[in-house]
């Protein structure tokens, strides 16, 4: 199967330092043999709007620096293209560590907050994001693989659906705990939010969200499911027969 080549995007006012960071994720790029390329690299905040819209970018990787010196600094530039690239992965490059707070308020959903100043360490969390971004879009397996996204901390991870077993509210207020094959992920998030997996994540109670795929058993008495790994979530009675339906409908016996 085919796959697009990722477009990376960098918008840096300093010209130096652009051609820097273009050099090294250029390079990188070229030894590793990666499907990415980087398309535009620019000091104008409007421009990178423009051909992301033009474009319709999607899956992009955006490298932007904070304080600009334009109409726009980089975090009001992520707000814009997080409108138009949902899944696009941003990495701030700046000298400002204070700004950090600011991309939580305007919810850029940063992949990383790189700073200038730690030379040592700059051009390798350049090529941390590279790779992370890689792995998750060109996997061997799948190349159309549906990832579940969820924030931990100040950190955006990407899980694949298929392996989770099932998400579970916390007593705790807002909090989730997700169930993978052999672990679980505590995180801050509304169970609603996640509702948006039609086809695999289906809400079995108003505590549990679950995937379909990785049931084995349905216990329509003790109003239960069982998971490939074991676990078991409840279901409800109102539940019961849409989610006997739905597993039928993709040929599990139940």
């Amino acid at each position: 199967m085919e796959i697009d080549m990722l477009s990376i995007i960098i918008c840096e006012d300093d010209q130096i330092q652009r051609t820097e960071l273009n050099k090294i994720i250029e390079n990188y790029v070229m030894i590793e043999e990666l499907n990415m390329h980087v398309q535009l690299s620019t000091d104008n905040p409007n421009e990178v709007v423009r051909y992301v819209e033009e474009n319709k970018i999607k899956n992009g990787i955006y490298f932007f620096d904070i304080d600009l010196q334009a109409s726009m600094n980089g975090i009001e530039l992520a707000a814009e293209i997080r409108k138009l690239d949902g899944l696009g992965k941003i990495i701030f490059v700046t000298t400002h560590e204070e700004f950090a707070p600011l991309t939580f308020i305007y919810k850029t959903e940063a992949l990383d907050y790189i700073l200038k100043d730690d030379v040592a360490h700059f051009k390798n969390r350049v090529i941390e994001a590279l790779n992370h971004t890689n792995k998750q879009y060109f996997s061997e397996n799948n190349t159309q693989e549906i990832f579940l996204k969820i924030k931990i901390g100040n950190q955006i991870q990407f899980i694949p659906i298929k392996e989770v077993m099932f998400i579970e509210t916390s007593t705790n207020s807002h909090r989730l705990k997700l169930h993978l094959e052999n672990r679980t992920i505590h995180f801050y998030d509304k169970i609603e939010n996640l509702d948006i997996y039609p086809d695999c994540l289906y809400r079995t109670h108003k505590s549990y969200l679950v995937n379909i795929n990785n049931i084995v058993l349905l216990d329509k008495t003790d109003r239960s499911c069982t998971f490939s790994n074991g676990e078991k979530a409840f279901v409800s009675v109102r539940k019961i027969k849409k989610l006997e339906q739905k597993l039928i409908s993709i040929g599990k016996k139940v």
